[in-house]
């Protein structure tokens, strides 16, 4: 088995292809150390293993939380084959193997491997004091042999950074991964994502990182000389000697805190600064030199341009939040009893959503469905919602098409797949007056049928209409609720959710529902 090849076909990295070579053993999970990295919160940072002895591929689960899947099935070990489909929290990748190739004639086969040879020829060993970041990864210098585990090591963090930081990751996973990420690739001592503030000359230190034992604790006093330097210039700035160098005797920071080695790279968007990466080190010696500068510069453009694409997104589902806030604000003036209703069971919802450990991408869905699970209501009259009396046989079907008139509602909104997958909210919507037993409406499904954030809707939304007033009714206690959803475990409700509901509640959670916030809140 000269190859396998595996591609995401769920998840964040969709899309995405890595190959794993004969003799080859490599890692997946979240963190920096596995080999495929996939930002998920539902995958252990180390989950599992692929061995490519030469005979066979070989998996092993790494003792993750939640388990390896193999065609949905649980394994601690097995030998993988072509077409199987591997599982670990919301991601799932395809296995194909890539069987050998014969090749007569001239050109490149698609599964070679180009082997790109060092020029033995002798080159400079001077190292500019600047480095364009437009000319970062096409000029880089070498001066004496490369040392070709740490060019290995540098490449993989660069490359599990840009999948992160291109996988939709928020503005604060992107800066805090990029100050980690700069620290492993440079080898230095201490690393800072500083940001332009809202006024021009205001800047603000957003992330910092430092190795194991270094000296100075929570004291990092960063050069302004050195960073405003680099991003004025919009270069990147290297000194191997700054305690020394004319262009810093101002830095008083590098003095104090015995600094040798800086290198600083500015933020680059398509246009303008929006600030700088900065590494240090205390280390004699030239530390650093052209290759870390270049990657530096080269880490700096990658990280420019992914915060303003957060950014973009950020503000795209600020537009849309806000079109949902109008939305409910409609339904709840129809009906004032159940005004704040949406957003409790939101709350609530979130709770049990993250007491289970979902992955942020299921929360998400949980949180939309919880707003949106009433916005049916808005077709139903307001003789029906606001009746102080008994619902007859008529009038109780005109309730029960909420749920299909809401999906449809949110079925006709555009495409925002790259906020919130709109298809599971969908069905969260349109199910969560489903039952467990499959006495439910309106497609009547039965057990783990019911799609899970509908499962996790159909708790939160009871434990509020039974706390809240009506208009034929007072709100009742919250014990008694929390009885009820005891009693109906396992015939209303699933009993798995309903243990984790009444889990929280005896923690004392609810006495403060706001206390978990997810990414969209009415009120805010």
């Amino acid at each position: 088995m000269p190859q396998a090849e595996l591609t995401v076909i769920e998840g964040r990295l969709k899309g995405q292809r890595f190959l794993v070579d004969e003799s080859a053993t490599i890692t997946l999970g979240r963190s920096l150390k596995s080999n495929i990295q996939l930002p998920d919160q539902g995958i252990s940072r180390v989950h599992c293993q692929i061995e490519n002895d030469g005979a066979a591929l070989k998996l092993s689960d790494l003792g993750s939380s939640n388990g390896t899947l193999v065609n949905g099935e649980k394994v601690d070990k097995c030998e993988l084959r072509n077409g199987n489909v591997i599982a670990i929290g919301s991601s799932a990748l395809l296995v194909k193997i890539i069987a050998p190739q014969s090749v007569e004639g001239g050109g490149i086969p698609s599964r070679t491997t180009v082997h790109l040879v060092k020029d033995e020829r002798e080159t400079g060993t001077a190292i500019r004091k600047k480095y364009d970041n437009q000319t970062a990864l096409l000029t880089i210098e070498q001066s004496g042999d490369p040392d070709l585990q740490v060019a290995r090591k540098r490449l993989a963090a660069i490359c599990k950074m840009a999948n992160t930081i291109y996988a939709g990751e928020s503005i604060k996973d992107i800066i805090d991964m990029a100050s980690r990420t700069i620290l492993e690739i440079t080898g230095a001592d201490r690393s800072a994502i500083i940001l332009v503030g809202e006024d021009a000359g205001d800047l603000r230190p957003v992330a910092f990182h430092s190795r194991e034992n270094q000296a100075g604790g929570d004291d990092f006093p960063v050069s302004r000389t050195i960073v405003e330097e680099s991003m004025n210039t919009g270069v990147s700035v290297i000194s191997t000697d700054a305690a020394q160098d004319e262009r810093f005797k101002l830095g008083a920071s590098v003095v104090i805190q015995n600094i040798h080695n800086v290198m600083c790279a500015p933020l680059k968007t398509e246009k303008k600064i929006i600030g700088a990466l900065y590494v240090d080190s205390s280390s004699l010696g030239n530390l650093f030199s052209e290759n870390e500068l270049a990657l530096l510069a080269a880490v700096g453009q990658q990280v420019g341009l992914a915060l303003e694409r957060a950014k973009l997104v950020t503000d795209l589902e600020n537009l849309f939040v806000g079109a949902m806030r109008t939305l409910i604000a409609t339904i709840e003036a129809k009906d004032p009893y159940t005004r704040g209703h949406s957003e409790r069971v939101t709350q609530f919802a979130l709770m049990i959503a993250s007491e289970m450990g979902l992955d942020s991408a299921t929360k998400w869905v949980v949180e939309l469905g919880g707003v949106l699970h009433d916005v049916g209501k808005i077709g139903v009259p307001e003789m029906v919602l606001l009746k102080p009396g008994k619902l007859d046989d008529d009038e109780y079907a005109i309730i029960m098409k909420h749920p299909d008139d809401g999906a449809t509602i949110i079925e006709n909104m555009p495409e925002i797949d790259h906020i919130v997958n709109m298809s599971e909210t969908i069905n969260a919507v349109r199910h969560h007056h489903e039952r467990f037993d499959g006495k439910g409406y309106p497609a009547g499904l039965e057990g783990k049928e019911i799609p899970l954030p509908a499962r996790i809707l159909a708790v939160a939304d009871t434990y509020d209409a039974i706390t809240s007033d009506r208009p034929y009714r007072k709100g009742g206690a919250p014990e008694k609720a929390i009885k009820i959803i005891s009693e109906c475990s396992g015939s209303q409700f699933d009993p798995e959710i309903a243990e984790v509901f009444i889990n929280v509640y005896k923690k004392g959670m609810l006495d403060n529902h706001k206390a978990v916030t997810g990414r969209f809140s009415i009120t805010r």
